[in-house]
């Protein structure tokens, strides 16, 4: 009987090496998904989807902010080039001067669309001299670049510009299209200025025009201090 008994309490060693290799068969699944460690196909697919929608958005607001810096770095190239150039106007304008009694041709002139004359001061303040110009501009509704021309260049004020429209402001506070006018437009004060003959120049011009920034408005006063050189020849 203790035989027996003892046999069926302790198990042979091929019991329990089948138990241990059952054992061993269970825990292979598991241990093949520790060992492999990786993702799954699925998995690399989403990964890289997402990547790629982050690389299209963050190259997308880079390329944005840049288009905005260069349309600002523009815009200040602009402003600035419109100073110096609306700057140019004002110095010629400053400097108008009457033409010599004899030098008709010479005389200032202006319209609509432009005017003409002698200035003390031609584009630069090292080139001050008695310099015959014009400020020309496309008539109408035309488009095209306002330019000063003076005897040996032109000089681009603004291009393109369209609706140009220059004006001279008369002694009586009023804003004219032609200098000088077909009448006497007296000073607002008193009833005689048509006795006395029309100034040769006006007070003020100004230049309204619109161009890749909007409306412009340009606006000088002719000098009054100034005037032509002596000449003995008036004084004989």
């Amino acid at each position: 009987m203790r035989g027996v008994g003892a046999g069926r309490g302790r198990p042979t060693g091929t019991a329990r090496g089948a138990r241990r290799g059952c054992g061993h068969d269970r825990q292979q699944p598991w241990s093949r998904r520790a060992a492999s460690g990786g993702f799954s196909l699925i998995e690399v697919i989403v990964t890289l989807a997402i990547v790629s929608l982050v690389s299209t958005i963050l190259f997308q607001s880079v390329t944005t902010h840049w288009g905005n810096m260069q349309r600002i770095d523009a815009a200040f190239d602009r402003a600035r080039e419109g100073g110096v150039r609306a700057q140019v106007f004002r110095q010629v304008v400053v400097h108008l001067l009457p033409a010599w009694p004899e030098q008709e041709e010479a005389r200032f002139r202006g319209g609509p669309s432009g005017f003409s004359g002698l200035t003390g001061q031609a584009a630069s303040a090292s080139e001050a001299a008695l310099t015959p110009f014009s400020i020309e501009a496309v008539a109408g509704r035309g488009v095209g670049p306002l330019r000063l021309r003076l005897v040996d260049r032109d000089v681009v004020l603004a291009d393109p510009v369209r609706d140009v429209r220059v004006e001279y402001l008369a002694l009586n506070g009023r804003w004219l299209d032609r200098w000088p006018p077909e009448e006497n437009p007296g000073n607002g004060f008193f009833s005689d200025g048509q006795y006395f003959d029309t100034p040769p120049l006006p007070e003020a011009i100004r230049i309204r025009f619109v161009d890749a920034r909007g409306p412009q408005a340009w606006i000088a006063t002719v000098g009054t201090s100034t005037g032509l050189p002596f000449r003995i020849q008036d004084v004989q």
